[in-house]
């Protein structure tokens, strides 16, 4: 059994990276036949979530759902409630009440999380911190915008002592942090965050990396609010140029920062 399932495994892992959805769809579905058959729930738990997250990736919500559910039925038996294979899965499916916007769900799953990684004095502080993000998209979703900022700033602080404060993963939390401070008037505050995360992303990736490009976006943005429109305009050619530089010519990311330059003229 296990021969045969680590080569269905890896079958799976490998056709999904290779962009072969439905293949490797195919090949998880096959694992967890396998599994089941041989009574083997570590190893069913496990390619029910591989099905879960080959299904969310391709849009097929509701089986996605199915599965995740039935292995965190799974792993809560083989692992008890309060083990980090629970909490992972736990956040496997909070993740995915997010992405179909049922945002009151995915908090309760993320405090649970949130509450497991907490007991748990081995817990990886970028495990805890993604927790933490998921929770601040819940909560600003229902509008509670402060504690979004709270908790987007504790995994921001838990990110920098595990990666330091110059690592290009940084860059979307500070640019999701800025937005809770850009949507309650704190312009001056946002502006910062965006600047330090394109200063991240000019250091580490390049100019050329579409991160930077959405963080010069961003940023431009952030000072047309402020009446910066000379400073807007530098910006948002800078990110024209790049895009148009670019592989793809008709980015349809392109059009909008046309758009925005337009109106940064006016």
């Amino acid at each position: 059994m296990s021969y045969n399932w680590d080569e269905l495994n890896q079958k799976t892992i490998d056709l999904f990276q290779g962009g072969q959805y439905e293949d490797a769809l195919k090949a998880a579905r096959e694992a967890v036949d396998a599994a089941r058959s041989a009574g083997d729930q570590r190893h069913l738990a496990l390619g029910l979530s591989n099905v879960g997250e080959m299904c969310q990736a391709t849009g097929d919500f509701a089986q996605a759902e199915q599965a995740k559910q039935e292995a965190l039925e799974l792993v809560q038996e083989v692992y008890g409630p309060e083990h980090p294979e629970t909490a992972a899965t736990l956040y496997s499916l909070a993740i995915l009440y997010v992405e179909t916007n049922r945002f009151e769900q995915a908090e309760t799953l993320l405090r649970q999380v949130l509450s497991i990684y907490e007991k748990d004095p081995s817990a990886q502080a970028e495990d805890v911190a993604q927790g933490l993000i998921g929770l601040a998209e819940s909560v600003r979703a229902q509008g509670r915008k402060e504690e979004a900022r709270s908790c987007l700033e504790r995994a921001l602080s838990l990110l920098e002592e595990a990666w330091g404060e110059s690592d290009p993963q940084l860059g979307p939390v500070l640019i999701s942090l800025a937005d809770t401070y850009q949507e309650e008037s704190g312009l001056e505050k946002a502006g910062t965050l965006l600047r330090r995360a394109l200063k991240i992303y000019e250091d580490t990736v390049g100019p050329g990396h579409p991160a930077f490009v959405e963080a010069l976006g961003k940023l431009a943005e952030n000072y047309m609010a402020r009446g910066m429109y000379q400073a807007a305009q530098a910006l948002l050619e800078q990110a024209v140029s790049l895009l148009q530089e670019g592989p793809t010519q008709d980015d349809p990311q392109i059009a909008h920062l046309l758009e925005e330059l337009a109106e940064a003229y006016q």
